[in-house]
C-alpha cells in the first residue's frame, strides 16, 4: 500500500501471531517525523519514536500492534498518522 513518501508493506497484519508492520517513509525535507497510531474513532493508541534511517534519503519504522503499554492490540481498523519533514499522511491498517 503506498501514498506519497509513504511505503506500508502490507496493509492488514496479525500481530499476535508475531507479525510487525513495517512503515518506509521518504521525506520531502529534512526534519522531525512523528508517527502516531490511532483507532478508527481518535483515540491515540501508541506513539512510535523508534525511526531509522536507512540510506540518504528513507526512514524506516515497525509497529508490532502493541499500545504504549505493550499489550498487544484488539482486531479492527487503526490510522497511522506520519507528519513532518515535508509529509502528512493517514494510512489505514487492519489488525487481524
Amino acid at each position: 500500500l503506498t501514498h506519497p513518501g509513504v511505503l506500508l508493506d502490507r496493509n492488514q497484519f496479525q500481530p499476535k501471531t508475531g507479525e510487525a508492520l513495517s512503515i518506509r517513509i521518504k521525506p520531502g525535507t529534512g526534519g522531525e517525523l512523528t508517527i502516531v497510531v490511532y483507532t478508527a474513532s481518535g483515540r491515540i493508541v501508541r506513539r512510535i519514536s523508534d525511526i531509522e534511517q536507512v540510506g540518504n534519503t528513507e526512514w524506516l519504522a515497525r509497529w508490532d500492534g502493541t499500545n504504549e503499554g505493550g499489550k498487544k492490540v484488539s482486531r479492527g481498523v487503526y490510522l497511522i498518522r506520519i507528519k513532518g519533514a515535508g509529509l502528512m499522511e493517514i494510512v489505514k491498517v487492519v489488525v487481524k
